[in-house]
């Protein structure tokens, strides 16, 4: 991320990496405060943090775990911000995250997965969710569309995949750029047990992506 706003910007990217991460920080623990948590025994999961753009913020307002597909990210984020972290997988199944959370957080992470691990990662992320905890997570949708209309448009199976990436380290064929619908997620989460859509809003995040909140039954 920090390369990219430092693209987008030169002057100003660094400025912009810090200021955003604040505020996606505050964005992501106002969502929180509208559920039914216990905010002062917080355990929340970032997964696909990276270096820790929101991690240097929520650090301090909660018991914060941290997981990330690059083991120097994971590295960086558990020497600087003290947080447990774990060292992510590419394939769901392997995944070993050996806790559970009342919120696990995934922001940006499926916008840009493709159909074939969509579910998979889904269904491996809510396992890790506390029973009636919640899992957060944000997709690309119409609302970017209508910012950006060059993006993939989804078909009659409610997602588009396109094998571009500013990642030069990760295969594009796992980790591209995803459009969905949201029937497409709605199945999803349906085939999850006991999963509850607790709220749908379009484009909460940066106007371009959309949020889920997903509980897990009690």
């Amino acid at each position: 991320m920090l390369g990219h706003f430092l693209k987008m910007s030169p002057d100003g990217g660094l400025r912009h990496y810090f200021k955003s991460g604040f505020a996606d920080a505050e964005q992501l623990m106002q969502a929180i405060e509208k559920l039914n948590v216990d905010m002062d025994n917080l355990k929340i999961l970032e997964f696909a943090a990276g270096y820790g753009r929101l991690t240097r913020h929520l650090h301090k307002l909660c018991e914060l775990t941290v997981s990330d597909i690059h083991p120097e990210a994971v590295e960086f984020v558990s020497k600087n911000f003290g947080c447990r972290a774990y060292v992510s997988s590419k394939d769901a199944e392997q995944l070993r995250i050996s806790e559970q959370f009342n919120i696990v957080a995934v922001i940006s992470l499926f916008s840009h997965l493709p159909d074939r691990t969509f579910g998979k990662w889904l269904s491996a992320l809510y396992a890790l969710v506390a029973p009636g905890g919640y899992l957060i997570f944000t997709t690309i949708g119409e609302s970017a569309r209508a910012i950006n209309p060059q993006i993939p448009v989804p078909g009659s199976d409610g997602v588009a995949f396109e094998a571009i990436s500013e990642q030069i380290d990760l295969d594009t064929q796992d980790y591209g750029n995803t459009t969905v619908h949201p029937h497409y997620v709605g199945f999803q989460i349906g085939r999850m047990p006991g999963a509850r859509l607790v709220s749908y809003e379009a484009g909460p995040w940066w106007k371009y992506q959309d949020q889920y909140i997903v509980q897990k039954p009690a």
